[in-house]
C-alpha cells in the first residue's frame, strides 16, 4: 500500500521449543499395525500444523494496529482497529480471510505459533520403527509461559502416546515504548523520511536484546531503512540484499540517533 513503515522492536516472543516422541510397536513393514509410532506422530504433527490459534491482545499489538489503521480508509481501518476487540474480532478476522496468515510477521505478532521443523523416524523402508520424533519451534507472546503452552499443545494433540519434552524455553521479554529513547528513534527516522510511520512491534524471532532486557536495560531493535516485500522475502536467502539508497538512509538515521542521544547526555558549557 505504499506505506513507509518502520517497526521498532520493543518486545520478543518467548521460545518453547519442544520434542514430540511417539512410541509404538516395531515390526516388519509388510505386516501393518495400528500401534504405529510414525502414524501417531504424523497425526500429531498435522494437528499442530493445521492449528489456527486465537488472536491475543497485547498493548504493543493494540498500538501497532491502531497506528496502521490511521493510514487506511474504511472498512479496512475500522476492522484493523478492532481486530483485537470482542465481539468484532472474529468478524474482522473473517473479513481478512486467509490474508492475515499470509502477512507472516503480523500474524506471528498476534498469535502464539507452533511450527513443525524436524522429523526423525526409521532407517529402512521395510522396518516399522518403535519410535518417531518431531521437533516444534513454538514462539509465545507476553503473558504465556513455556510450561502453560506445552499444556495447550498437549491438549491440541490429544494423544497420550505422544510424550512432550521442552528442549529450549524462555519467556517473552519487552521494553516500554513511552520513553525518550523511543521518541529519539522516531525523530531520527522522520528527519530522513517525513512519511515514516514508526510503530512498536513484537519480534517473532529472538535477538540479543533479550540479554540486555534481562539486565534491566532498555533495548530497542531497529531496521533503519525501508524494506520492500521482495527484499523481505529474500531474508537469510542466497540473494539477500537491500538497495544502496536505503543503506545510505539507514546510515544517516543511525548517525543522527547517536548524535541526538549524546547531546542529551552532554552537560552545558559553563
Amino acid at each position: 500500500d505504499g506505506l513507509h513503515l518502520y517497526p521498532i522492536q520493543v518486545s520478543e516472543k518467548g521460545v518453547a521449543w519442544m520434542r514430540l516422541n511417539a512410541r509404538g510397536a516395531s515390526g516388519h513393514g509388510s505386516m501393518p499395525s495400528a500401534d504405529n509410532a510414525v502414524a501417531k506422530l504424523a497425526r500429531a504433527v498435522d494437528r499442530i500444523a493445521s492449528w489456527r490459534q486465537p488472536i491475543v491482545e497485547t498493548p504493543i499489538a493494540a498500538r501497532f494496529l491502531s497506528g496502521l489503521a490511521e493510514k487506511f480508509s474504511f472498512p479496512k481501518s475500522f476492522l484493523m482497529r478492532h481486530l483485537l476487540d470482542w465481539p468484532i474480532a472474529p468478524l474482522a478476522a473473517r473479513f481478512f480471510g486467509g490474508s492475515l496468515e499470509k502477512e507472516k510477521i503480523l500474524n506471528a505478532m498476534l498469535r502464539n505459533t507452533a511450527t513443525p521443523t524436524v522429523l526423525k523416524a526409521g532407517s529402512k523402508t521395510n522396518v516399522i520403527p518403535a519410535d518417531a520424533v518431531a521437533e516444534i519451534d513454538a514462539r509465545i507472546l507476553p503473558g504465556e509461559t513455556p510450561d502453560s503452552y506445552v499444556e495447550k499443545v498437549r491438549a491440541r494433540i490429544a494423544d497420550p502416546d505422544i510424550a512432550i519434552e521442552l528442549i529450549q524455553a524462555n519467556a517473552a521479554n519487552q521494553s516500554p515504548f513511552d520513553t525518550p529513547y523511543f521518541a529519539a528513534l522516531e525523530a531520527a527516522i522522520r528527519k530522513h523520511d517525513p512519511e515514516a510511520v514508526v510503530l512498536p512491534f513484537v519480534s517473532p524471532g529472538a535477538t540479543d536484546n533479550r540479554f540486555f532486557r534481562a539486565k534491566g536495560a532498555l533495548a530497542y531493535g531497529i531496521i533503519p531503512f525501508l524494506i520492500q516485500p521482495k527484499d523481505l522475502a529474500g531474508l537469510h536467502g542466497k540473494d539477500e540484499a537491500i538497495p544502496v539508497a536505503e543503506l545510505e538512509r539507514g546510515e544517516k538515521i543511525l548517525w543522527d540517533l547517536v548524535v541526538s542521544l549524546q547531546a542529551e547526555k552532554t552537560p552545558p558549557a559553563p
